[in-house]
């Protein structure tokens, strides 16, 4: 279950978010979680583990795979609609690296996180909706150079451990759209070219261009039409 707990300044908040968990698929949830609201700050603890391990939103400061990212993402200063926003990572990095970053996440309490560290941080520029990747590249004919789509939060049976930020994902995500619709949709919307990121023993199947691949990783290409 997720408990919510937070301070007298932010009860309106705090009410608000535990009223979204009670009527949603997070109701469901039956991990020990925590979702803590204060002034300062929006976190989550994960109770599951012990000590309880902390997740909250920050800024990647040490940017080591930025030749990776090019390699992705040739074109630079140009746009990019992450489908799958989850705690904004990989979008704060594209956006640190000169990208203009629309970023799509659905989960509501995951948005509220967002929005709160981005609100306190105005120099990242990055574009966040809320809502789902599909219906939107669906009903918006907004072009983008490069569509981006992570599929590692994901929860893969009898693997390893994922890291603390993506184990909480995968508890608290529902996939409503799968990955195949997602990646047929995206390549209908005009981009340069759209990219895939699995983990390098991932089963998933589907037609693509060619991959870049890392010690960890493997990044599926699609060429796009423009």
């Amino acid at each position: 279950m997720i408990k919510v707990t937070f301070d007298t300044e932010c009860t309106d908040k705090g009410k608000n978010i535990k009223n979204i968990i009670d009527k949603s698929h997070l109701s469901d949830v039956r991990q020990k979680l925590e979702f803590n609201i204060n002034k300062n700050n929006i976190f989550f603890l994960n109770h599951q583990v012990s000590p309880p391990s902390k997740i909250q939103m920050s800024e990647n400061e040490d940017i080591r795979n930025r030749s990776l990212i090019f390699k992705l993402f040739p074109k630079k200063n140009t746009k990019i609609l992450d489908c799958t926003g989850g705690f904004g990572r990989d979008a704060m990095i594209f956006s640190k690296l000169g990208y203009k970053v629309t970023m799509i996440e659905e989960n509501p309490i995951v948005v509220s996180m967002l929005r709160n560290f981005l609100n306190k941080n105005k120099e990242i520029p990055i574009n966040l909706l809320h809502g789902n990747a599909f219906d939107y590249m669906r009903l918006n004919p907004t072009t983008f150079d490069y569509i981006y789509i992570d599929t590692l939060f994901k929860k893969a049976k009898n693997k390893s451990k994922s890291k603390k930020g993506i184990e909480i994902l995968q508890y608290i995500c529902r996939e409503r759209i799968s990955r195949f619709n997602l990646i047929k949709e995206a390549v209908k919307h005009s981009c340069s070219r759209i990219i895939i990121k699995e983990s390098l023993n991932s089963l998933f199947k589907y037609d693509f261009d060619y991959s870049i691949k890392t010690r960890l990783v493997r990044y599926n290409i699609l060429k796009g039409d423009i």
